[in-house]
């Protein structure tokens, strides 16, 4: 039975009463609290299936820390398809982390109208539009990837279309699972 509770991590599945009662759960909480991250209610909504938590966690931080693409660049991307997806929770949490990263809120709150602003530059604004045609689902056109090709190296354009696509799918979970913004997200490290 779906839980009613407004504090729950999500309001389509019960709470796990003691997901640290699993050794594989309890090894990547263990994990993500010894990197001065908090664990969130997507990791609690995902301890329910604890492979799937790992996979996630995994790629999740391979994309912000072991990526060759500027943190700021990301953040920009996010959250401009936490925008366009209309995910309230991955705005809400990578708020916090762009302004981290060195976006400034102004940035932040132009990325919904990124076209007309003159807040973007270039790089930026090529960033931007590479995101929107991602989240589009009908490919790159040629134009487009040419562009963001002769400004980025390869290795980082796979980063950065992973990155969207990564967060594309967690929108998708969330809204589909009801992961809700909880005291941990709220309270949100940099991670």
């Amino acid at each position: 039975m779906p839980s009613q509770d407004p504090t729950a991590p999500s309001r389509r599945l019960p709470t796990l009463e003691s997901p640290e009662s699993n050794p594989i759960v309890a090894n990547l909480f263990e994990q993500i609290v010894a990197r001065g991250a908090r664990v969130l209610n997507v990791h609690r909504t995902l301890a329910h299936a604890p492979n799937v938590l790992v996979g996630w966690s995994t790629l999740s931080a391979a994309l912000r820390h072991g990526s060759t693409l500027d943190r700021q660049l990301n953040e920009l991307a996010i959250m401009r398809q936490s925008h366009v997806m209309d995910s309230e929770y991955e705005g809400y949490v990578h708020r916090n982390m762009s302004l981290h990263a060195g976006l400034s809120a102004e940035k932040i709150d132009a990325v919904k109208t990124w076209e007309s602003s003159g807040l973007f530059n270039d790089l930026e604004k090529t960033v931007l539009r590479y995101t929107d045609a991602v989240i589009a689902g009908e490919g790159i056109p040629d134009e487009l990837y040419e562009d963001i090709t002769s400004k980025l190296p390869l290795p980082t354009v796979v980063e950065l279309t992973a990155s969207i696509s990564y967060f594309i799918g967690t929108t998708y979970l969330l809204k589909a699972l009801g992961v809700q913004v909880g005291a941990a997200e709220a309270q949100l490290s940099p991670g």
